[in-house]
């Protein structure tokens, strides 16, 4: 079993069909909406693909006690995936809202954002030999006292943890675990902290190898994973002398990359789950992730023949 632990995100997404000029703003457009469409994000999100590709998948977090956290409810659900959601009702679900005029995603966004309460880990299930993703968006459930617990727990049941951390440079609270996942950002982040400063033309895999060389020897990471949009994914074992890359070959027209790193997560847990190693669950993430970002919103993600024949029914 995949369990997801971490922050949990309402996406919505005002699809418009229409506009004109907007008569109190001689640049701006007013929008008509035609549709409104919700879809998972955050941890949820990284719960409904480990669940579309055929995982048992539990989902822990915290949602407010209003329409956005009904229906993120209802809907987990409703695809087979096991509710081990709080309930606070000191607090309004994370919601982050988007504009689709035509085919395309408006860069604006308006964001309805709470600071949640650290998630209470007592509750949360974690199989023998299972998978723990970690979600952090930054929005409180992932406190140093829940990740102690999972760690704990993991050590326990001989479950390996997979973080896709928050936009901070400290990832003291996440070691030990098994995996570090980050984007480009959040590695040059990390690193002018320790200070290291990464240029433009430093690749996926030198910026890993950088990572790696910096990152303090007793944080007890076993390897780290870092994505570049369409430059691709590196990787690197902690205990290997080099790091590795590759991108797709596939051509890609992006639509909308908001779920490209929780694309990313779910499909190495996914992997992961069913005993691949990392350079095949990376190979694996970077089909997933292209598919992923050439639709709007959190969806289904069509895998290769070769990936879906054993990746189906993964536990």
């Amino acid at each position: 079993m995949i369990t997801v632990v971490g922050d949990i995100i309402v996406d919505k997404y005002l699809y418009c069909r229409t506009r004109r000029r907007n008569p109190e703003h001689d640049r701006g457009y007013a929008y008509q909406v035609s549709s409104v469409k919700h879809r998972c994000g955050g941890a949820s999100a990284v719960a409904m693909i480990c669940r579309k590709m055929d995982c048992e998948v539990a989902l822990c977090g915290v949602v407010g006690d209003d329409p956005a956290g009904r229906w993120l409810r209802r809907t987990i659900r409703a695809h087979g995936i096991r509710d081990h959601v709080w309930v606070d009702l000191d607090c309004r679900t994370v919601i982050k809202q988007r504009v689709v005029y035509g085919l395309a995603v408006l860069e604006d966004r308006i964001d309805f954002d709470d600071q949640y309460a650290a998630l209470e880990a007592s509750d949360i299930p974690v199989a023998n030999n299972g998978i723990i993703v970690v979600s952090d968006y930054g929005k409180g459930t992932v406190s140093p006292a829940l990740m102690a617990h999972l760690q704990r727990k993991a050590a326990r049941v001989n479950a390996r943890i997979l973080v896709d951390p928050a936009k901070c440079s400290d990832w003291r609270k996440y070691a030990p675990c098994e995996l570090i996942k980050c984007n480009r950002s959040q590695a040059t982040r990390v690193l002018a902290e320790l200070g290291v400063a990464v240029g433009d033309d430093h690749d996926a895999a030198s910026i890993v190898q950088t990572l790696d060389e910096s990152l303090p020897h007793d944080m007890l990471i076993r390897s780290l994973v870092v994505t570049d949009g369409p430059h691709g994914v590196a990787w690197k074992y902690r205990r290997d002398a080099i790091a590795h890359s590759a991108r797709s070959t596939l051509p890609i027209t992006p639509i909308d990359v908001c779920g490209a790193g929780d694309t990313v997560i779910a499909t190495l847990a996914a992997a992961f789950g069913r005993g691949w190693s990392l350079p095949d669950a990376c190979a694996a993430a970077i089909r997933t992730a292209t598919a992923q970002v050439q639709t709007i919103g959190i969806g289904p993600v069509p895998l290769p023949e070769r990936f879906t024949r054993t990746l189906t029914k993964a536990q």
